[in-house]
C-alpha cells in the first residue's frame, strides 16, 4: 500500500484509477500466502545475509520464498527481477521465472490517439 500512496503523492494519477488500484489490491491480498514473521523466518534471513550478498529487504524475500517452498505441497516458482537475488535464489534450490537480465524492455506501443509519451493513468 505505501507503493501506492508514494505513488499518488508524487504524481497526477487520477483519482478514480487510484481508488481502482488500491481496491483490486486489497482484492488480490485476500488470495495471496502471508509468511508469518517469526523466529523461523529471522533465523533464514539471518543465513541468507551471511551466504549471499544480499540487500536487506532482498533477503527477507529468499527467505520468505525458501519457508514456502519446504512446506508447499506444488513447486514454487521464484519471482524476481534482480540478478543478485537470482543466483542467490537459485544456490538455494530454487527455480527462477524465465527471465533474462539482458532482455531489453520494450515500452508498450501507443495509440494513433495518444501522444508518445502521454499516459491513461495521468491526469493532464
Amino acid at each position: 500500500m505505501a507503493s501506492f500512496y508514494r505513488k499518488k503523492r508524487e504524481t497526477n494519477i487520477r483519482s478514480d484509477i487510484f481508488h481502482t488500484l488500491v481496491e483490486s489490491f486489497q482484492q488480490d491480498w485476500k488470495s495471496l500466502i502471508c509468511v508469518q514473521v517469526n523466529d523461523d523466518l529471522n533465523d533464514m534471513i539471518d543465513k541468507m545475509l551471511s551466504h549471499h550478498p544480499l540487500r536487506g529487504f532482498d533477503s527477507i524475500h529468499l527467505a520468505s520464498a525458501l519457508i514456502l517452498h519446504d512446506s508447499a505441497p506444488e513447486e514454487l516458482l521464484f519471482a524476481c527481477f534482480d540478478k543478485t537475488l537470482v543466483q542467490a535464489a537459485v544456490a538455494e534450490g530454487l527455480q527462477p521465472l524465465p527471465w533474462s537480465p539482458t532482455r531489453k524492455r520494450v515500452a508498450p506501443p501507443h495509440s494513433s490517439a495518444e501522444p508518445a509519451g502521454a499516459s491513461p493513468w495521468l491526469s493532464a
